[in-house]
């Protein structure tokens, strides 16, 4: 078994990650892994015969063991490992115990609750398309006034009292578009933060993109994970 060990990638406080194939799994608290430890910053080989050993990935990673810097090196659960400038203490025996529990986990996943992440993202994204369009439906409305006051040009003083009011409906909705114009960019944002935090694999936590539920239902699995959905 091979496992690649380094920073949790994307997010303001990492994580440890180990990524076995194209799964990922993570140790540790928020925030418990500094900056110095690279996303791949070092391998971890498990042999078949139980031995172990440790290989830094780039020339630009520092890897020590019990307090000597190494490039590659048979290692043990006991040995004390350490990453980056910070010298970040690597936890084997933590490490060890997620790739046993790992192993010994079942790999089909119920995902029934990612129906409804889908659903009320799909409502939400909906809802702001129909809000913006009533929105620009309504600053139709000046216009129309506009035309009905030339239609009735020749009446007196009636013409100008329309161009008055069309002008008056024209500011307010020229106001209510410059503040939704600055408040539909964030509700997106929002939307799409929250989507993509929560539509994720049950397993190694990959976010699955903007495939349906029912097809990601139907694919049968995870693309990166390989574990088996069902509902």
């Amino acid at each position: 078994m091979e496992v690649i060990i380094g920073r949790e990638a994307r997010v303001p406080n990492p994580r440890l990650c180990l990524k076995i194939g194209n799964s990922a799994k993570f140790i540790g608290n928020p925030g418990s892994v500094p900056k110095t430890v690279s996303r791949n910053h070092c391998q971890l080989e498990i042999m078949d015969d139980g031995k172990m050993r440790v290989n830094n990935i780039s020339d630009q990673n520092t890897l020590f063991v019990n307090g000597t810097e190494y490039k590659t090196k048979l290692i043990t659960k006991d040995d004390f490992i350490q990453l980056g400038a910070d010298r970040f203490n690597l936890d084997i025996p933590a490490i060890l115990k997620v790739l046993a529990s790992d192993n010994a986990q079942p790999k089909t996943y119920k995902i029934s609750h990612l129906r409804h992440i889908w659903e009320d993202y799909t409502q939400a994204r909906l809802d702001i398309q129909i809000h913006e369009r009533k929105v620009n439906a309504l600053s139709a409305i000046p216009g129309v006034i506009s035309m009905i006051s030339i239609a009735l040009s020749f009446i007196d003083g009636l013409r100008a009292v329309f161009i008055s009011v069309a002008a008056i409906f024209a500011l307010i909705f020229a106001l209510i578009r410059m503040k939704n114009a600055g408040k539909v960019p964030l509700k997106q944002k929002e939307l799409e933060d929250c989507f993509q935090d929560e539509y994720v694999c049950p397993n190694c936590k990959h976010y699955l993109g903007y495939k349906s539920y029912k097809l990601v239902l139907k694919d049968g699995g995870c693309p990166w994970c390989k574990v088996k959905y069902t509902e």
